[in-house]
């Protein structure tokens, strides 16, 4: 992997990082419900996330 690769690979990594904290925060303020969560975070293209473990996770 070449410097610029590592790079752009590492941007991703931050970026998404600070998309699921976004989200988490959303959720925990009662902002987006435990569904829209799960999509959000789907849409990263992480494994899709229990209704249930969302819930738990917002409080």
């Amino acid at each position: 992997m070449t410097f610029t690769e590592r790079l752009e690979q590492a941007r991703t990594n931050i970026a998404e990082i600070f998309e699921v904290t976004r989200i988490g925060v959303a959720l925990q303020n009662r902002e987006i419900s435990a569904e829209q969560a799960s999509d959000a975070i789907a849409r990263l293209g992480a494994k899709p996330m229990s209704r249930d473990d969302l819930e738990l996770a917002a409080h």
